[in-house]
C-alpha cells in the first residue's frame, strides 16, 4: 500500500510542477497571473460583480479578491464603481 501511496504522491507532484510551469509561462506571456486572469473572466461574464462574489466564485478569501481587483485597477484592466 505504501508503494501505491508513494506512486500517487509522485504523480501528483508532477502534475503540480507542470501546472506551476504553465502558470509562470502564462504570466510571462500576458503579464497577468492566473488568479488575475480568473478575476477578469469572472467580471467579463457577469459584467458587474462585487468583490465578495468574485471571492466566492474563485474560491479565494475576500481580502485576496480585493487585492487582485486593486492590482487590476492599477493596471487599468478594471474600473471600480
Amino acid at each position: 500500500m505504501e508503494d501505491r501511496a508513494l506512486s500517487c504522491l509522485t504523480a501528483l507532484r508532477g502534475v503540480l510542477d507542470i501546472a506551476e510551469r504553465n502558470d509562470r509561462a502564462l504570466a510571462r506571456s500576458t503579464g497577468l497571473t492566473t488568479a488575475q486572469q480568473l478575476v477578469l473572466r469572472l467580471v467579463k461574464y457577469t459584467h458587474e460583480v462585487t468583490p465578495k462574489t468574485i471571492a466566492q466564485r474563485a474560491g479565494i478569501a475576500p481580502a485576496s479578491a480585493t487585492a487582485l481587483i486593486e492590482k487590476l485597477v492599477r493596471l487599468e484592466y478594471l474600473t471600480r464603481r
